[in-house]
């Protein structure tokens, strides 16, 4: 649900923080998916995606390949296999695959009392189930469309990278948040060129990894 807004009252700040690369050390959607299927099974599947994905990365499609990706590797799985194997790569993030200086940051937000919400291109159930050991429960991300518990290997919507990150957490804000004013300050935090609209779109935009975070 999106942030209330209380008439009158100090605006509420919201820290939204990419996942991959940004609270975690790395990409985290191969390893789900070698976790779902098993490495000799996802590279089969790569495999036999390889020469439309190479098509898509000479024209710089990045949505494109990971889209191609998902449909091979998805369609037919079961949900709960998925969110299943999301906890087990999520145990192994905690105990060492997240960045302790961003974690840190994340926990220094709740403890001001901020709204701290995920915005990432991964598949939401897989940040979720991370984040959640973290003590977020506001997660966007990537939607993966299912029928009766079976993924059927399509996204719902658009891969939420680049601009998307900007629209889907305007959407999550509610109307009026093309400027923060309504809701308060935005900060965000990023690692890559995928979260560049939204460190530019943020009041505050901090490029992780790149530059000191600085105080809040």
């Amino acid at each position: 649900m999106p942030p209330e807004v209380v008439v009158g009252g100090p605006p509420a700040r919201i820290a939204a923080f990419d996942f991959d690369g940004t609270i975690t050390r790395g990409d985290t959607l191969r390893p789900w998916l070698s976790c779902l299927l098993g490495p000799r099974r996802l590279a089969w599947v790569a495999g036999r995606t390889a020469p439309a994905v190479g098509l898509a990365v000479a024209r710089r499609d990045r949505d494109s390949v990971k889209a191609l990706l998902l449909a091979r590797a998805l369609a037919g799985v079961e949900v709960t296999a998925a969110l299943a194997a999301a906890h087990r790569l999520a145990d192994g993030l905690v105990h060492a695959g997240l960045r302790p200086d961003v974690v840190a940051r994340v926990a220094a937000h709740q403890a001001a009392g901020d709204r701290v919400v995920v915005v990432s291109a991964s598949p939401r159930l897989v940040v979720a189930a991370a984040v959640a050991r973290l003590g977020i429960d506001d997660v966007i991300g990537t939607e993966l469309e299912e029928v009766d518990g079976i993924f059927t290997g399509r996204l719902v919507g658009v891969n939420c990278r680049g601009p998307a990150k900007v629209v889907a957490l305007t959407g999550w804000l509610g109307a009026g948040s093309q400027e923060a004013g309504p809701h308060g300050e935005v900060w965000a935090y990023g690692d890559s060129a995928g979260d560049r609209e939204l460190l530019v779109w943020a009041a505050q935009g901090r490029l992780v990894g790149r530059e000191p975070l600085g105080p809040l």
